[in-house]
């Protein structure tokens, strides 16, 4: 037998109206139990659910208390007792319980309990039981010993003393004491009675609990009389059990249509707040699918000025191409001018050097004209002929001279202009060079603008198919929106009749609960 300490002594009361309800499957561990059990239990929920219901046995309790309840229910019969059970921080508190086995398409599957407060008479009624049985004395006192003794003989001494009272009869001597007899017999015939009225009883309630020791507990009186209050108690108990479980059950049931009710209001908002905004995704799809028609439109426009962009990108290319081919031909004669003139100059040159000689010659010749003029003079009259020719000869090389001088300045005038025209000539060259270099860096440019282009033309294509695609899924969802705004209407109809029949629902359990409370069998 489980021991559960530690125990305080300390008595927590119930009030009338309690009544706590638990059930245990076949081997005896929690399977149900009620809000107030647990509160008087002091358990929480996860502690009594599953555990042992011998959790709340008091140590108190008497062994062959339990014994017969067990014997008794594992017959297939109800058992009523009071019990002492502990609570969770050792004090304990005192139930008339009434225990019946629960069958399920006639296999057992379990034992439920329901127990209610008892009276004060009865605990101490019970705790002088339970305290003689843990003192291993009999159940019994002698006074209820005899009497049960005289109720047992009271059917087996009637007849003979019957007989034995005609016999007296028939002595008139004995005539006085007859009074007495008949008070004797009347004593056995009434026990008689009360054993036969109690086997009719038990006939008719074969099932209701009867046990002698334990009715004592709850009646004042002893024998047959205690049994036969003790069957219209455990009668009581039975029709307050179903009572019990019929008022437990119907407030589960009230509490499940509450929140039914208060479900089937919230989805009624919950619904019709979906289909506000179901219509207004509808909406939005809508203006959604207006908008992807625009970058449809916007995006085949770009296409096309892509494609116009990487018209003129080619065409530029063209003609920077032929602009490179013409920079390159004019760098091409830039150069052969520079060489012209650098030859051009070279034969200046050579020019200078040939007027030098010629200079050279005309100062030779005008020294011999000189000298020759000079012989001529010597001469006289004979010279005078040769004179005229030497002053001619000194005039041609003077004009010689000046023609010399006047090549010199010529020259020199085209040296400078020659190397002016080389040093345009190479500037113009660096500058087609850059030319090329600029025209070629703007192919390149093109080329890249080109592929960009190209790639602005793919992408635009991909986006105009994922546009058209995405245009076609748009108007899908239009249509499934459409739907659902259909069956968001119908599910908020639906949603509205569900909580009107939840409201009947919940007006009739409360109905049902309160026919229930009329009906009940302790009520004042």
């Amino acid at each position: 037998m489980r021991i559960n300490n530690p125990i305080t002594q300390k008595e927590y009361k119930l009030s009338p109206d309690d009544r706590l309800i638990s059930s245990t499957d076949t081997r005896g561990k929690i399977t149900y139990f009620n809000e107030r059990f647990r509160e008087v239990s002091g358990y929480d929920a996860d502690e009594l659910m599953g555990a042992p219901h011998n959790l709340i046995r008091h140590p108190d309790m008497p062994k062959a208390a339990f014994a017969d309840m067990w014997d008794t229910i594992r017959a297939g019969k109800p058992w009523m007792g009071l019990v002492k059970n502990r609570r969770k921080n050792g004090d304990h508190y005192w139930v008339s319980a009434y225990v019946t086995p629960m069958y399920e398409r006639g296999q057992l599957v379990g034992y439920e309990s329901v127990r209610v407060a008892p009276e004060n008479a009865q605990k101490e009624r019970a705790m002088g039981l339970y305290r003689r049985l843990n003192e291993g004395k009999s159940p019994h006192t002698w006074l209820q010993r005899l009497t049960e003794g005289v109720r047992t003989l009271a059917p087996v001494w009637t007849a003979p003393i019957l007989i034995t009272l005609g016999l007296l009869l028939a002595q008139q001597w004995l005539w006085g004491s007859l009074s007495a007899v008949a008070s004797i017999i009347g004593m056995f015939m009434q026990l008689a009675m009360h054993n036969k009225a109690m086997k009719d009883i038990r006939a008719i309630r074969p099932h209701a609990f009867a046990n002698s020791v334990i009715a004592e507990t709850y009646s004042n009186h002893s024998g047959a009389r205690a049994e036969l209050e003790m069957v219209l108690r455990s009668e009581e108990a039975r029709a307050r059990t179903g009572f019990t479980r019929i008022q437990d059950a119907a407030a589960g049931l009230h509490d499940v249509v509450a929140a039914t009710r208060k479900q089937a209001e919230l989805s009624s908002q919950l619904v019709d707040q979906q289909n506000q905004a179901t219509q207004q995704t509808a909406s939005a799809i809508n203006e959604m699918t207006t908008s992807i028609q625009e970058v449809a439109d916007s995006v085949e426009g770009n296409a096309k000025q892509a494609e116009e962009a990487s018209t003129n990108v080619d065409q530029s290319s063209e003609l920077a191409g032929e602009a490179m081919v013409a920079i390159n031909t004019l760098s091409d004669s830039v150069r052969s001018i520079v060489t012209t003139v650098d030859e051009l100059a070279q034969s200046t040159n050579s020019i200078g050097e040939a007027a030098d000689i010629i200079a050279s010659i005309a100062d030779q010749t005008n020294l011999l004209a000189l000298n020759a003029a000079i012989e001529a003079a010597r001469a006289g009259e004979h010279g005078r002929g040769f004179s005229v020719v030497a002053d001619e000869v000194r005039s041609l090389a003077a004009k010689t001279q000046e023609s010399t001088d006047r090549i010199h300045g010529i020259i020199d005038q085209l040296r400078e202009r020659a190397q002016n025209a080389v040093r345009v000539s190479s500037e113009g060259e660096k500058a087609a060079e850059a030319g090329v270099a600029k025209v070629q860096a703007t192919e390149r440019a093109l080329q890249e603008i080109k592929a960009a282009v190209s790639a602005i033309t793919d992408s635009t294509i991909q986006m105009s198919s994922a546009v058209e695609e995405q245009s076609n899924v748009a108007e899908h969802i239009n249509q499934q929106i459409t739907d659902i705004a259909d069956g968001a209407g119908r599910a908020q109809q639906n949603s509205n009749e569900t909580y009107e029949v939840s409201v009947n629902l919940e007006d009739t359990t409360e109905y049902l609960y309160a026919l229930i409370n009329r009906f009940a069998l302790d009520k004042k």
